[in-house]
């Protein structure tokens, strides 16, 4: 996608969407699109944090595995929404897995950039809606 697209992608979700139009530019140099057939994982639970995702198409399922090995199903999320924000602040790994459950499509967000910087947790320009400055 082209900046601008991923620009309005970014604007559809609340995590992104009060920022103002540069610091969204900005983000949007940052994402890679990719589509998921259903059935396929974005993520495991466990696994070291890639990124932040933004789904801009389809549904995906949020779940977690049981120590019984069950897997429980903790939601099912509908574009347009931000899939991963825990690990983009604390930098941990992801603590649920998630599998498309239609044809889904996301534009994902490297939580390092090429130096090895942490995007979040030094910034102080993402910030969520109630802790943004009047």
């Amino acid at each position: 996608m082209e900046t601008a697209a991923e620009t309005a992608a970014l604007r559809q979700v609340a995590l992104f969407g009060p920022l103002d139009g540069t610091a969204l530019e900005t983000l949007a140099r940052h994402l890679r699109r990719h589509t998921y057939a259903p059935g396929e994982m974005l993520f495991r639970e466990g696994e070291p944090c890639a990124g932040v995702f933004v789904l801009t198409a389809g549904t995906v399922r949020i779940y977690k595995m049981s120590p019984g090995g069950r897997e429980l199903t903790l939601h099912r999320e509908q574009a347009p929404a931000t899939i991963a924000e825990v690990p983009l602040v604390d930098g941990g790994p992801y603590p649920a897995s998630v599998q498309a459950v239609s044809p889904a499509e996301t534009a994902r967000m490297r939580t390092r950039g090429a130096a090895g910087a942490h995007f979040c947790p030094s910034s102080t320009t993402v910030r969520s809606p109630a802790t943004r400055a009047t």
